[in-house]
């Protein structure tokens, strides 16, 4: 959405996704973000590698690994991929069109060194006033233990589901509790201590000491009061390629 700001044409693709998924998406969308209906026009729901192949993409931006692994034969004739490398992978320097971003030495190969960043003003904010829950997310869940060990109370406590989403999650909550439990010894790209930031939430950081990854960066950029470099402005490296590349055609 930051992008469409600064090329009007932009287009999100989902791949492999139903018609119900895509339902849902948006509707996370609409809950999360201060978004039109106009905007969730331009995604487009994509099933088919020869569809795929057919939209003839020029600039593609790729924000995951797998996504690129998953699709990257159908867009080889891309002129430009820009991905971000939230995870290690073997794709550096494999292709010409390729120009790979990060920030994790360890476990990140890239061409150009930056974080992943939020785009701040997109999201939609609430007052303090109705705020009653405590938010648990862990990377692993076995919530169960967690909740024990902590000594949490199940009386207002919300916690992290997969593929799922808790509608209106920062009007109810006044504090998040995120336990690392170092599943593959990282965790990358969480935007939850981003968000705690946007929405001013209270939050209580559990290391257990993972100390590589994006947990224990974007926690002490938070504490530092330096949030402000993981929001994304038209200076940002990867956008502002992708915005040169775009107008380059």
């Amino acid at each position: 959405m930051f992008l469409k700001q600064l090329v009007p044409d932009t287009k999100y693709i989902l791949f492999d996704i139903s018609e119900t998924q895509l339902d849902f998406v948006k509707s996370v969308f609409k809950d999360k973000y201060l978004i039109n209906d106009s905007d969730l026009d331009n995604i487009i729901s994509v099933n088919k590698y020869t569809d795929l192949y057919s939209l003839k993409i020029q600039n593609v931006l790729i924000v995951d690994v797998n996504t690129y692994d998953y699709i990257k034969v159908f867009i080889n004739n891309a002129k430009h991929i820009f991905m971000y490398s939230n995870e290690e992978h073997k794709f550096l320097n494999s292709k010409n069109n390729l120009t790979c971003y990060g920030w994790y030495e360890q476990y990140q190969m890239f061409n150009k060194k930056t974080r992943f960043k939020l785009f701040k003003e997109i999201h939609r904010t609430y007052e303090n006033d109705e705020k009653e829950y405590v938010y648990l997310t862990s990377p692993l869940g076995n919530y169960d233990n967690i909740i024990d060990k902590l000594k949490l109370s199940k009386n207002n406590l919300i916690v992290k589901t997969k593929m799922d989403h808790t509608f209106n999650l920062f009007k109810k909550v006044k504090k998040i509790v995120y336990y690392h439990t170092g599943f593959l010894l990282k965790d990358t790209n969480n935007r939850m201590i981003v968000e705690a930031g946007i929405h001013n939430t209270d939050i209580d950081v559990h290391l257990n000491g993972y100390y590589i990854d994006s947990i224990h960066d974007r926690y002490t950029l938070l504490k530092e009061n330096r949030l402000n470099e993981l929001y994304l402005t038209k200076e940002d490296i990867l956008i502002n390629d992708f915005v040169t590349s775009c107008k380059g055609n």
